[in-house]
């Protein structure tokens, strides 16, 4: 497929950065960056992503009091993409190639780094990568409302429990967990008005005897209680 360098200088133009150039053009970042080497075209390396201002702009609109803030350099040594004091929550999106060890010359303890410098400060730090966003964005939402503790409430003793068959529990991890679901040994639902809200997978255990559990997976409400 021919790329002319009229069309990806006029392309470009009205792009954002090389990211919205890849997805205008339909090509990968690596061919996106290929032709702009190819042209002599300066790249414009993206500063806030789309998909890191999606989330912000969501998590504003479920929880505004949270004073959310947009990279966010005052909290500790690395800037955080999106930042809430009043919920001590950070969250990281990360574009696989600009957290890459190639392109974003990212060593590879980057993560592990600000993790634990969150961790020291009682901040929970959510890493959310850009292709989960694309394929499950619903997903990661729920989760997000999960941590912040904005989904309806059930108390757990007036659910039930009942053990469930692979395609009932299937459907629910699919539509809920960001790695779908898996196939176990067992599988346990907890129901509330005949409707699941919380599913457990066990298999058997990779290092020692007993059980393993493999998939645990909250839906539109979070269960509280034991």
């Amino acid at each position: 497929k021919e790329f002319p360098a009229e069309r990806v200088v006029n392309t470009y133009k009205d792009s954002i950065n090389i990211q919205d150039l890849a997805a205008t053009m339909g090509v990968g970042y690596s061919k996106a960056r290929r032709l702009l080497n190819q042209y002599h075209i300066d790249i414009k390396h993206p500063k806030t992503s789309t998909g890191q201002k999606e989330i912000y702009d969501y998590c504003c609109t479920i929880a505004p009091e949270g004073c959310w803030k947009l990279n966010n350099r005052n909290t500790i040594s690395k800037e955080l993409d999106i930042f809430s004091p009043v919920f001590n929550i950070a969250i990281e999106y990360c574009g696989v190639v600009w957290h890459s060890e190639n392109f974003g010359q990212k060593d590879s303890r980057y993560h592990y780094n600000k993790f634990s410098e969150c961790n020291e400060r009682n901040i929970q730090l959510l890493t959310i990568f850009d292709c989960d966003w694309i394929k499950s964005a619903e997903k990661i939402k729920n989760i997000i409302a999960a941590k912040i503790n904005k989904l309806p409430k059930l108390y757990a003793r007036n659910c039930t429990i009942k053990e469930l068959d692979y395609k009932t529990i299937s459907e629910f991890d699919n539509q809920y967990h960001l790695k779908n679901s898996r196939v176990g040994s067992l599988y346990l639902g907890m129901f509330y008005d005949n409707e699941i809200v919380l599913s457990m997978t066990l298999g058997s255990n990779r290092f020692e005897r007993g059980s393993e559990l493999i998939r645990l997976t909250g839906g539109k409400y979070k269960v509280l209680g034991g």
